[in-house]
């Protein structure tokens, strides 16, 4: 078994479409590629620039054998421009403990996609003077931090936007309630009806299209509650306290003001706990949910 270092060029009109077919030929001819970079662009002596992509692979193959077999593959993809640059940098046997060898001649920055997916690569070259080895690895750490912290970024963004949610919150002076919105027929019909249990920072907030008097029971309740009727302005109208489950008809009712546009539903004995009252203003704001925390907007 030998382990290959490859390196592709092709022209940056090309768009690395030569690239990618050659790239695809090798995986549909059972080459282990065990590492390939990204595609990159570098700037030759006479200021054009090239799409780079570096690959390491294994293959049963000798040299010639492989030579051959990537020179038929690439006659394949690209017969008549010849765009497509193929290098065998380094073939060797995969337990063969020399260092890789890097032909002197070549620029340096060719190699930076291998110093990437092997970073012993570029150190092992003696032959290479410090002063130009040094800003080229400086180059490839700064590249590597880069896309790193470039990477974190994502992956917090995808944590964030799948555990988290906007929301609605009431607040009060001495408390903020983060409610869950029944503002149509069926979701105020329903209620907290089919809630197990309820936060006591958690609530449900009815919400009227115009004044009314609304009036509610608590048949098929899981525990007792308070109801606040608030007006248009969110102003506390009347405070309903310690309703109590009701699990057989017929259940009582509990009526709002006339004037109600409001009716928060909470645990029993907040509003009392809370110090929560008559004619108290309440207010209504947007909050962004993450995991368990809740920031206003």
């Amino acid at each position: 078994m030998h382990k290959v270092f490859l390196s592709l060029q092709t022209p940056q009109s090309d768009n690395c479409s030569l690239l990618k077919k050659f790239v695809h030929i090798l995986k549909t001819n059972d080459f282990s590629i065990r590492k390939q970079s990204d595609y990159y662009l570098i700037q030759d002596k006479n200021k054009i620039f090239y799409h780079n992509q570096a690959l390491i692979l294994n293959t049963n193959l000798g040299l010639n054998e492989f030579k051959q077999l990537i020179s038929s593959h690439q006659k394949f993809i690209d017969p008549n421009s010849m765009q497509l640059e193929l290098e065998i940098v380094c073939f060797q046997a995969t337990n063969d403990p020399k260092p890789v060898q890097l032909p002197s001649k070549h620029n340096l920055e060719h190699y930076i996609a291998f110093q990437e997916i092997d970073p012993n690569f570029l150190m092992q070259k003696a032959h290479v003077p410090i002063q130009k080895l040094k800003p080229l690895v400086d180059k490839i750490n700064t590249n590597t931090i880069q896309k790193m912290l470039n990477l974190f970024i994502v992956i917090l963004i995808g944590l964030l936007f799948f555990n988290s949610k906007f929301a609605k919150a009431v607040n009060h002076s001495n408390m903020q309630f983060n409610v869950e919105i029944a503002d149509t027929v069926q979701a105020r019909k329903i209620g907290l009806s089919k809630h197990l249990e309820l936060k006591n920072n958690q609530g449900m907030l009815f919400v009227y299209q115009t004044d009314n008097s609304p009036r509610f029971w608590t048949k098929d309740m899981n525990f007792a509650i308070d109801i606040l009727f608030l007006d248009k302005n969110m102003k506390v109208l009347q405070i309903s306290e310690n309703l109590q489950p009701c699990s057989s008809n017929p259940c009582p009712i509990y009526p709002g003001p006339q004037n109600t546009r409001y009716a928060l539903e909470l645990n029993s004995f907040t509003a009392k706990n809370h110090n929560i009252q008559v004619s108290d203003s309440l207010k209504l704001t947007n909050t962004l949910q993450i995991y368990n925390k809740t920031y206003q907007l």
